[in-house]
């Protein structure tokens, strides 16, 4: 899986690192870690569309959105082995 990062405010954010710190301060149930990917992906789509942010930073964010809501789409789903 590719790593994204972006830089907000001079600080480097890796989408995978912020869930992994979420994930490892308490562990979330399936609700709470799509409460929080949901508010992730709103809180992207709102700086994706500021008129407030250059071009780059909406690039960037329209990016964010497109992998986590990939990321949302994962959430929860049964594998299938075959035994």
């Amino acid at each position: 899986m590719k790593n994204h990062q972006w830089e907000f405010n001079g600080k480097t954010s890796d989408t995978s690192n912020n869930i992994q710190n979420i994930m490892e301060k308490k562990e979330l149930t399936t609700n709470e870690y799509l409460n929080e990917i949901e508010f992730q992906i709103s809180n992207a789509r709102i700086n994706a569309e500021s008129p407030y942010n250059d071009g780059w930073t909406q690039q960037g964010y329209r990016e964010k959105v497109i992998y986590l809501e990939k990321k949302l789409k994962t959430i929860g789903k049964q594998l299938k082995f075959k035994f």
